[in-house]
């Protein structure tokens, strides 16, 4: 389609062969090992410029079918929302988008192997250098975006002057792509297969998470129903079977159940965003302001050694805090109990005082002393 229908060039390169990128991949599904591809072409600037915008989607799909046991398996699907819109939106955009008018390159990217982990774009992004990243602009995804209630699009957890001008941008030109509300979406520090820490949030599933982790400034636009705070790519529709990765999410399914409208509908808003966001004069300069606003967090959480240690020293600090808590808490009761004990014994012995004479009372009192003191300095040894 590319070559026949739009005018893009294929990228040519010692690693990518007219537009094609090979790699090999471990599958999720069976941990055998697969080759895939991805296409990679490109529409050159108007003034030869370095930069470059990136517009990238996973070309792949699979569905899951429960048993009535509750036993999951893998089943065939169309996948029109995963991943055949985003497909047809890129190819559209490819086709449509008006050749040597912008002052940086455009590049499509379709990711072969989305469904093993984004191993597609995680091989693209593992060739960025630092110096690759100040090049990219900005790297748009699209994820899910032909069937869902509303859409969204997504920068950051923390505030960036790429989303405030996008989500501006959007609003003036009454564009219904809107910044998704994060707050719902339960970010949380887990457990990752051992290795320490790292940081669950909307990008993990997606493409742009591994150009996150590559420094590079990114973007991704999906469809759904997000209010209620589901997470991403599970919610098309409130108070509605999930269709994504499942064996519904075919053609024939959708249009008698929701009717095709929804699908151009969503296609159409998406392609007017892009081309909105990329024809702003100001986009270059956005980006570059952005640009490392997130990326350092996302370097470290990516990176296995740093976290190993970061973990490490953590628990480090929690244990000599512990030490310490204990250590105060520990003191103090055995001093609470010394006095509590040493006034009772008094109280005791005065109010038998008469039938006991001095002697006694003052070697009493003398043994209580003593046997406090050296359980006192016991605990404080320890």
């Amino acid at each position: 389609f590319l070559n026949e229908n739009t005018e893009t060039q294929p990228l040519q390169n010692q690693y990518i062969e007219n537009g094609v990128q090979k790699f090999r991949f471990e599958s999720i599904f069976d941990g055998e090992y697969y080759s895939s591809q991805n296409i990679i072409y490109t529409i050159k600037s108007a003034n030869a410029s370095a930069k470059r915008v990136i517009l990238c989607c996973s070309y792949d799909s699979f569905g899951y079918i429960a048993d009535q046991y509750g036993n999951y398996s893998l089943c065939t699907t169309e996948g029109i929302n995963q991943s055949a819109g985003s497909v047809a939106l890129l190819l559209a955009l490819a086709k449509y988008l008006p050749e040597n008018t912008y002052n940086f390159d455009i590049q499509f990217i379709f990711f072969g192997a989305g469904s093993s982990n984004n191993a597609g774009s995680l091989f693209y992004t593992q060739g960025i250098s630092e110096d690759d990243a100040k090049d990219i602009l900005l790297a748009i995804n699209f994820d899910t975006v032909a069937l869902g209630e509303n859409l969204y699009f997504y920068v950051d957890e923390i505030e960036t002057e790429l989303s405030n001008f996008t989500s501006e941008l959007y609003r003036t030109n009454k564009i219904k792509v809107s910044e998704i509300d994060i707050i719902n979406l339960g970010k949380s520090l887990v457990a990752d297969n051992g290795m320490g820490l790292t940081y669950t949030h909307i990008a993990q599933s997606s493409n742009n998470i591994n150009f996150m982790k590559a420094g590079v400034l990114s973007m991704n636009i999906f469809a759904g129903d997000y209010e209620s705070g589901i997470s991403m790519g599970r919610c098309e529709f409130d108070d509605k079977d999930v269709i994504t990765y499942t064996s519904n999410d075919n053609l024939a399914y959708i249009n008698s159940n929701f009717g095709m409208d929804i699908v151009t509908s969503n296609l159409y808003e998406v392609f007017s965003a892009v081309e909105t966001l990329m024809a702003s004069e100001k986009l270059p300069e956005v980006c570059a302001n952005s640009f490392g606003q997130t990326s350092t967090f996302y370097k470290i959480f990516g990176n296995q050694n740093l976290v190993i240690i970061l973990t490490a020293i953590l628990l480090v600090i929690f244990i000599i805090v512990s030490l310490i808590i204990h250590y105060n808490l520990t003191v103090k009761s055995y001093n609470t109990n010394i006095e509590d004990d040493f006034v009772a014994a008094v109280m005791n012995m005065s109010s038998n005082f008469d039938r006991k004479d001095s002697n006694d009372v003052t070697k009493n009192i003398s043994e209580i002393i003593a046997r406090d003191i050296k359980n006192d300095k016991k605990i404080r040894k320890k």
